[in-house]
């Protein structure tokens, strides 16, 4: 190991930084060959971190220190994550640094600690809770599924924009965003989600209102048509038009037709307020946690009696 490796990333001016873990596992020993192309891609990293140029400086530390991990190169990479700005890679790099100075009693353990510690206070927090606390939800944040046991618990971030997805199979999903300064703490709490064999969404508020008011039409014309049955009739029995005993006269048959279509739009008016009013309970407004979500199974019949005619609706709210 040249001295170039071992020695010159602490005098490196460090920018606190923030990104993904470095492995703390024991490494395979590397052969020969290894050791030359870590050593070749070292120095590479090297004169391009010197120019600034810290994306490609990264990628070659990277490999570099896959090939042959040493304390002089994680140093080196964590200080370009910092550079980059990723605040949490930079941290983790540090904390795996101290681990392996310690490792072999090296004295840059104590420098690696001190920027590890300098990092940590800039790290932004974030703290994800589920109110629900369904079983089966799956958060993802910026685009990576954050495990079970880290909700509940403020996991480092860096700084910036972060994306939060909520969803439960068959249940659609919910999302939010959320800005962190450095070493802010914040807690997004995802709401209750509820899961359904369907796979969506009630149906839309309007349509309750709809299907309800075709209901109502129903019965405004089972009202009318029956006055208009009421009155034939009278006017076949009380004008004498029509025998008592007679069936096929016009009058009377208007009345029959009448009642009977009275009947009908009753019945179907009756079934199409009660429909109305469970959509309406069962219905999506555009809020979160729906009436619906108390609304267990719900069943519509027609009543049609002596006196007139309806629906019944029954369920459990």
């Amino acid at each position: 190991m040249s001295l170039a490796r071992s020695g010159r990333w602490i005098s490196l001016v460090v920018a606190l930084a923030f990104g993904p873990a470095f492995p703390a596992a024991a490494f395979a020993q590397p052969t020969v060959m290894d050791k030359l192309k870590s050593e070749k891609l070292f120095r590479e990293g090297k004169k391009l971190y010197d120019d600034g140029k810290y994306n490609e400086a990264c990628e070659a530390l990277a490999k570099s220190d896959e090939l042959d991990p040493t304390i002089g190169t994680i140093g080196l990479l964590s200080a370009c994550r910092e550079k980059q700005g990723d605040l949490v890679a930079a941290w983790k790099g540090y904390l795996e640094t101290k681990r392996r100075a310690e490792a072999k009693r090296d004295d840059r353990a104590s420098f690696a600690a001190e920027q590890a510690d300098a990092l940590k206070a800039r790290l932004s927090k974030l703290t994800i809770t589920s109110r629900g606390g369904e079983l089966d939800l799956e958060v993802v944040r910026d685009g990576e599924t954050l495990p079970a046991s880290l909700l509940g618990a403020p996991v480092p971030v860096n700084p910036g924009d972060h994306a939060i997805l909520a969803r439960i199979p068959g249940a659609g999903e919910w999302k939010a965003q959320v800005t962190l300064k450095e070493g802010e703490a914040r807690t997004v709490e995802i709401p209750p989600l509820r899961a359904s064999s369907g796979g969506s969404s009630g149906p839309p508020r309007w349509l309750a209102y709809v299907v309800g008011g075709v209901g109502l039409l129903g019965i405004g014309a089972g009202a009318a048509a029956g006055v208009v049955a009421m009155s034939s009739n009278e006017d076949s029995m009380v004008k004498s038009i029509c025998p008592p005993t007679a069936r096929l006269c016009p009058e009377r048959d208007t009345a029959f037709t009448a009642a009977t279509v009275s009947t009908v739009a009753f019945i179907a008016g009756g079934v199409g307020v009660g429909a109305g009013v469970v959509l309406f309970f069962v219905s999506s407004d555009g809020s979160s946690g729906s009436a619906s979500r108390a609304l267990g199974p719900v069943r519509i019949a027609p009543l049609v009696g002596r006196s007139g005619a309806g629906a019944l609706v029954t369920g459990t709210f």
